[in-house]
């Protein structure tokens, strides 16, 4: 096949070829733009809603901070009343002391779960102090050989251990109550 046009003709068609090819591309490109932009949108409204949230929900915990502030800075006080208490004198020892007797008393397995203290506690007519001990036990044998162990200190004047704490045979949840005469 003979092309009989002229070079002229030719780079006229050349160039008409190619803007045709350029406006196609530049078309495709801006709808390919257009539908992005349609399609994120929604995503883009979202996810300014939830900025301005948590924006919303900084402002509000800054106000609430002062509270939590005072809360934090409050806790050296609260702490030194409640060793005040476990330090103060009940009976012929300090609390820390009765402590370290019903712990060294413990059998190897038992696990104590809550200490309670009170004082001006009256029981047979005397005054003292009343220590309640809960936890579990791993058999009933360990929680027997504890109140024992317990009654054996000397360092309560009595040791109550419920009847209902020997109702299981294993993982025997208890409660001892131990009385402290003051001199």
């Amino acid at each position: 096949m003979i092309n009989l046009l002229p070079q002229t003709e030719k780079d006229f068609l050349t160039k008409s070829y190619r803007s045709r090819f350029y406006i196609l591309l530049l078309l495709f490109i801006f709808t390919s733009f257009i539908i992005g932009t349609i399609l994120l949108t929604p995503s883009y409204v979202l996810a300014r809603v939830r900025f301005i949230e948590i924006l919303a929900e900084t402002f509000t915990s800054k106000a609430k901070e002062p509270d939590q502030t005072a809360q934090i800075l409050n806790l050296p006080n609260e702490i030194n009343s409640k060793l005040s208490v476990m330090q103060g004198y009940a009976g012929r020892h300090s609390v820390v002391e009765l402590l370290s007797v019903i712990i060294e008393a413990k059998p190897q397995g038992v696990t104590i779960g809550s200490v309670s203290f009170t004082r001006g506690e009256s029981s047979n007519g005397q005054i003292g102090a009343r220590m309640f001990i809960s936890g579990i036990a791993p058999t009933r044998k360990s929680l027997i050989d504890f109140s024992k162990s317990l009654n054996d200190t000397k360092a309560f004047a009595s040791v109550d251990v419920p009847v209902s704490n020997l109702t299981k045979e294993k993982n025997v949840p208890f409660s001892v109550t131990l009385f402290i005469v003051e001199p």
